[in-house]
């Protein structure tokens, strides 16, 4: 770990040993001409989530985000590992104020590189199934705004976004705007949820007035989700509860913050329709390995690899229509057979950096081992 540290950070000076220094980190942000977001405190903001937006609108930040969550993975203690080579973690199910799983001891909460070590079996495939845009297709349908069911229905509702407001050509796609795709999907995720044009402007690296254009774009497309939004919020502080589908009661804390109370229907529904979809696909005798927030990961043998993505889909398409009212969320899928490994995107260049630092350990150990000790330079007790 600490060759590690010492790789990413020469790059941006920020660690004190093992040790992630905050002023050193300010400094750093201030060399590079990066404004960052702040607590109510005037401390700088340093949860993951924070982290994982300015790295969108920043890539050069990455490297150090994936590092600060190798270090905060390994203070958490390690993997729980079975003798059978699987890692069966606790869900923690409703763990969440918004009824979703907080599991423990999962690889998937781990840093996105470490995913690599998953693996199936000899003459297996696993396949990761996640419902695409969950949070924009539950708002849509929930709200029953039909601009945000159009926007989710296009596949692309960022782009969708950008587009209307004539942010990007009319012919723009994922592949040729990507970077504008990331920075509207920043903007339109923390609109939905009421965030400040000056936390906005900050996320995004754009000016407050620019922001405030996107807020206010945002509620002149979608004002039957502005309508719902706010009646979910006075609903709440009006009686101090908020409900899932299913009738799960989550009692507020004093001072609630509205962003949260916005949240919550989204985020709660997204939970309602993970575990509904887990019923179905294991009364159905698909073998579930584990929901991921919005998505599962199953596993199947080889030679029924194809009839078995197709029933998973099935099952997650009939749960939201269950839990959105008969409105249909899509899923992407990516599969992974024997012997392949899992790889993520996000982690890609990290397992590749581990790998690599690995294998120059391993070399200098082997010549270490094999070199002859030379003993006629060794001091001799008298």
């Amino acid at each position: 770990m600490d060759r590690l540290i010492s790789e990413i950070d020469k790059d941006y000076g920020v660690f004190d040993g093992r040790t992630f220094k905050q002023d050193w980190f300010a400094q750093y942000l201030s060399r590079v001409n990066i404004p960052w977001p702040a607590t109510a405190s005037g401390q700088l903001n340093l949860d993951d989530d924070t982290f994982e937006d300015m790295s969108e609108t920043y890539p050069q930040l990455k490297p150090l985000r994936h590092l600060r969550q190798n270090l905060a993975g390994l203070r958490k203690g390690e993997i729980a590992i079975d003798k059978d080579g699987r890692n069966r973690g606790f869900l923690n199910p409703f763990g969440s104020s918004t009824g979703r799983n907080q599991p423990r001891e999962c690889i998937w909460l781990m840093p996105a590189w470490l995913r690599g070590l998953v693996k199936p079996p000899e003459g297996y495939a696993l396949v990761h199934l996640d419902y695409g845009g969950q949070e924009i297709g539950c708002a849509g349908s929930l709200s029953r705004d039909q601009n945000m069911m159009d926007a989710y229905k296009s596949e692309d509702a960022y782009l969708w976004f950008a587009k209307k407001g004539e942010l990007v050509p009319p012919e723009a796609t994922r592949r040729t705007h990507n970077a504008e795709r990331s920075l509207y999907k920043i903007a339109f995720l923390g609109i939905n949820y009421g965030i400040g044009p000056e936390s906005l402007g900050l996320r995004i690296n754009r000016s407050e007035l620019f922001a405030r254009h996107l807020i206010g774009l945002h509620h002149e497309l979608f004002p039957d989700y502005w309508r719902w939004s706010n009646r979910a919020v006075d609903h709440a502080m009006l009686f101090g509860w908020q409900s899932t589908m299913f009738d799960w009661i989550y009692r507020l804390a004093p001072n609630p913050r509205p962003t949260a109370l916005r949240n919550f229907p989204i985020q709660s529904s997204g939970a309602e329709m993970l575990r509904l979809g887990h019923c179905l696909a294991t009364e159905r005798g698909i073998q579930v390995c584990c929901p991921i927030h919005d998505a599962y990961v199953i596993q199947t043998p080889l030679e029924i690899l194809d009839q078995e993505v197709v029933r998973m889909r099935s099952c997650m398409a009939e749960a939201s229509r269950v839990v959105l009212r008969g409105f249909e969320l899509f899923t992407d899928v990516k599969v992974i057979r024997y012997p392949d490994r899992y790889r993520s995107s996000k982690g890609e260049a990290m397992w590749n950096l581990v790998m690599r630092l690995l294998e120059e350990i391993e070399t200098e150990t082997e010549f270490q081992t094999a070199s002859p000790v030379n003993t006629s330079t060794m001091p001799v007790a008298t």
